[in-house]
């Protein structure tokens, strides 16, 4: 915590909590800071559990997985495979008018793209990613609205377990509290077993998606039909599979005609980082997922998460909330954990 104020001191200088705070509400404090922050609200040492990496959703069983998982497969040398999609430019999206063949016109684009090499060892992401979660704030009555943002970097290994990490992370709330969070919070690290999150297989089963349109589409039902939302989830789970370099290319087209093949989805030409860009918009009751792709490579480029209703379990989100975005700065496949492009 070199260099960086220490909100739990702050509340342990000031002495005894108040009479009408009770045990119940002091531990459910306790366990939602512990999540945010990753430190114990008693002691400030790590606690076990992170900040969230990904929005509410409810799950009814654990997923099932498409294909076993293989061993971590030994690499010797790996030339890394980087596609670069930052920018110093102010990200920004400007839409113009409606072109119902750009989804496919990029879709061919993406399938003329080389193949990754098959001996990755793993993937690796680094996105800007912002996320509106809730939490319990000392000294603030209710559930709080916040917001937590920063870089976060994922590795994806071939046996299909995630693990992010988080520099210093930005968290602002949307009532004033008594602690300080203006200088963010420490570093933490978080692993996710295969098969836990949308989009999160193992080598093989991610080589042997399906690259027909129809079967793809099957696919992406059929992963979230254990879902409370099914249909969210089935967007989310091509989202997640879009942000991995080592997708194969005509499995990365097929998804892209997926969303091409459906009349819901808004289609637009628009401007990212100064670069042409393609927008798709998916369109849900209560929300919408933006799909920002590079133009002439078809590389996503940043996904976005917006209430259009008020959605009680994303924070008490109201329509235009950015319920979360990732921009995607930098991705590639390198040879171990910890390795960068």
């Amino acid at each position: 915590m070199s260099g960086v104020v220490d909100p739990f001191d702050v509340v342990r200088r000031q002495g005894p909590r108040p009479d009408a705070v009770t045990d119940d509400e002091l531990a459910r404090t306790r366990a939602r800071f512990a999540e945010l922050t990753g430190l114990d609200l008693g002691t400030g040492e790590p606690a076990p559990l992170v900040v969230p990496l990904e929005p509410h959703r409810t799950r009814r069983s654990p997923r099932r997985r498409l294909l076993p998982a293989v061993a971590v497969a030994a690499v010797a040398a790996l030339v890394a495979f980087v596609v670069t999609v930052g920018s110093d430019d102010p990200p920004s999206d400007v839409a113009t008018a409606p072109a119902p063949e750009l989804l496919g016109d990029l879709a061919d684009v993406a399938a003329a793209r080389p193949d990754p090499p098959a001996d990755w060892g793993q993937q690796y992401l680094r996105v800007n990613q912002q996320l509106r979660t809730a939490n319990s704030v000392p000294g603030v009555s209710g559930i709080v609205p916040t917001t937590v943002e920063g870089i976060v970097e994922r590795w994806m290994a071939r046996d299909g377990t995630w693990v992010d990490d988080a520099g210093q992370l930005t968290v602002t709330t949307e009532r004033p509290s008594p602690i300080d969070l203006s200088n963010g919070l420490d570093t933490f690290s978080t692993t996710s077993p295969p098969g836990t999150q949308e989009g999160q297989l193992d080598a093989t089963a991610l080589a042997a998606l399906p690259t027909d349109t129809s079967e793809l589409a099957a696919y992406l039902d059929e992963a979230s039909a254990d879902s409370d939302d099914p249909e969210f989830d089935a967007a989310y789970t091509l989202d997640a599979l879009l942000e991995q370099p080592a997708l194969p290319s005509a499995v990365r087209a097929g998804l892209m005609r997926v969303l091409a093949d459906d009349p819901t989805v808004r289609q637009a030409e628009g401007t990212f980082s100064g670069r042409s860009s393609v927008v798709a918009t998916v369109v849900f009751p209560d929300r919408q997922l933006v799909l920002t792709f590079d133009a002439t490579t078809g590389a996503l480029l940043r996904s976005q998460i917006v209430a259009t209703a008020p959605i009680a379990a994303e924070a008490d989100a109201q329509p235009g909330d950015l319920i979360l975005e990732r921009t995607i700065d930098q991705s590639g496949l390198v040879a171990e954990l910890g390795d960068r492009p």
